[in-house]
């Protein structure tokens, strides 16, 4: 069948051609962009440029490096939550002088940070937990941690490390007296402007 092309005032400008043709886009001779049955091609050495919108490709999400679903990037946001600190046999409740967390979501793998400087009342008790923005993924291998990279304040113990846990949106601080691994809890902050700061790293089912 031979290339037909069509205009009217419904639909503009159309380029059709049969199932096994292309239509070539070129400029000045060269090829910009090969359009057939599987789809657009950019000739080799052109690129996409958006200058003042965005691709949306919220349906499906892109490829990266490869087609296999490994490659496929369909989730990326970032935003702030509000981290809380409450106990894990009574979760109780805390007063606050600051609340702030960030966070970077790229497919499964969760990037963020938090701050926390605490008021003097507390009335959990158990293990200290502390809200994630995203529940973990559900395996032991990827459900990750975080490190405390300010800590002050602290009467006796600070925190060294938070465990995140298997399928939570939490995880617990503890820390490391050389002989063994041991939770803090609500109970051990005593003073007000105890603080601290934590990067976490993990993924999300």
């Amino acid at each position: 069948m031979a290339t037909i092309i069509n205009a009217d005032t419904s639909d503009g400008l159309k380029l059709t051609s049969d199932t096994s043709g292309e239509i070539k886009l070129q400029s000045a001779g060269a090829d910009i962009a090969t359009v057939n049955s599987s789809g657009i091609t950019l000739a080799t050495g052109k690129d996409l440029t958006l200058s003042s919108t965005a691709l949306d490709a919220s349906a499906s999400g892109i490829y990266l490096g490869g087609t296999d679903a490994a490659n496929l990037l369909d989730d990326y946001e970032y935003g702030t939550w509000t981290p809380t600190v409450t106990g894990s046999t009574i979760a109780g409740s805390s007063t606050y002088v600051i609340q702030t967390g960030g966070y970077v979501k790229i497919g499964k793998q969760v990037i963020a940070q938090c701050f926390v400087q605490l008021g003097s009342s507390h009335s959990g008790t158990g293990a200290m937990k502390i809200s994630l923005p995203f529940t973990s993924a559900g395996t032991s291998s990827s459900y990750g941690g975080a490190t405390v990279s300010y800590k002050t304040n602290w009467v006796s113990n600070g925190p060294d490390f938070m465990q995140i846990q298997q399928s939570a949106a939490f995880g617990y601080l503890r820390y490391d007296n050389n002989t063994t691994i041991a939770d803090l809890n609500p109970a051990s902050v005593t003073q007000t402007n105890t603080a601290f700061m934590l990067i976490i790293n993990y993924q999300v089912a």
